[in-house]
């Protein structure tokens, strides 16, 4: 949504609810203190990134819950968290009960 050109978004899930905000500049600061240059991410497609950004919101996000957030299969999600992760952006600590650590 924009409203006076700001950019934001407004999202459930089974944590809670949270916005987003979208700033016009390059640099970019996720909820868990990670900031990061967008022009470091040029080699993530829009879907990557869109998954990198929620992870650096909630790194303890599952695959389904993304899947939900993104409207995308379950499936999809999995290959863009491989890929993500083959690039060396993240890597999954714990198994059922783990979380994403972000690398990059």
């Amino acid at each position: 949504m924009s409203e006076n050109g700001l950019k934001w978004s407004f999202s459930k899930d089974s944590y809670g609810f949270y916005f987003t905000f979208v700033r016009e500049n390059d640099t970019n600061y996720g909820t868990n203190g990670t900031n990061y240059d967008t022009n470091e991410l040029k080699d993530l497609s829009e879907s990557e990134h869109q998954i990198y950004d929620l992870l650096c919101s909630n790194p303890r996000y599952i695959r389904e819950e993304l899947a939900k957030l993104t409207n995308k299969s379950a499936r999809t999600i999995q290959r863009l968290l491989n890929s993500l992760s083959e690039k060396g952006y993240i890597t999954r600590i714990g198994k059922t009960k783990g979380y994403w650590e972000i690398l990059k």
